[in-house]
């Protein structure tokens, strides 16, 4: 490169920035990142306090509730094909898993939770899927998104009963690693956890396939 090219790249430099800037997912204000300063304090004051939200039957992890920014983000990730906000939310949730550290030293196989075929192709991604890849880059936790597959499509859980919910979900999942190490526990991870039947259901195959299972990380739980 010359330098009068050079030059003129350099001098294009704030142009080029300029050009560059996005606008915040949700206002559409001016911003470098997915949200805008103001849109994140206010996500940022939705984060929990203290990530773990149950222990039985399973230990439960949480970011934050079903409401407000997270849950309007939560939206464009599944039905506007908003893929950045999905690796953004993943990202919230490795850094907030970092400060938490609620496994320490832990290895740990990040399994997130298959959608189906019908759901994977008409959005064309699966949400969950994203927030685990990105989840994983910032831990360093190994992704494996291969063991668990969904054997079926289901009626989508919303509206159902608890008792129809379940039973929906029968033998809807199948763990197909048979060569998974026993020395590396799974860490299930979701996007949102409203009765807990998918969890669970998936809960129970693993353990009957023997793999030791530690818990599940969901980005959102039902307000209280």
């Amino acid at each position: 490169m010359s330098s009068t090219q050079k030059s003129m790249l350099s001098a294009m430099q704030p142009i080029l920035k300029l050009l560059a800037r996005n606008t915040c997912a949700l206002c559409n204000r001016s911003s470098h990142e997915v949200l805008c300063v103001y849109c994140l304090k206010a996500l940022d004051s939705e984060q929990r306090s203290t990530a773990l939200v149950q222990t039985d039957p399973m230990k439960l992890w949480a970011w934050g509730e079903y409401y407000g920014i997270l849950e309007r983000l939560l939206t464009l990730v599944k039905y506007q094909g908003r893929k950045d906000v999905g690796f953004f939310l993943g990202n919230k949730l490795g850094a907030y898993w970092q400060e938490a550290n609620p496994l320490g030293a832990m290895k740990l196989r990040v399994v997130p939770v298959p959608i189906s075929t019908e759901r994977r192709k008409t959005r064309g991604y699966n949400q969950t899927e994203l927030l685990a890849q990105s989840f994983c880059r910032w831990t360093g936790y190994t992704l494996d998104s291969q063991s668990l597959m969904r054997t079926r499509d289901t009626q989508a859980q919303f509206g159902l009963s608890p008792k129809a919910r379940q039973e929906n979900l029968q033998q809807a999942f199948l763990w197909k690693n048979s060569s998974h190490s026993q020395n590396t526990g799974v860490l299930l991870l979701d996007d949102i956890f409203t009765t807990g039947a998918t969890l669970y259901e998936i809960q129970a195959v693993l353990t009957k396939a023997n793999v030791p299972i530690l818990g599940a990380l969901v980005m959102a739980t039902p307000r209280l």
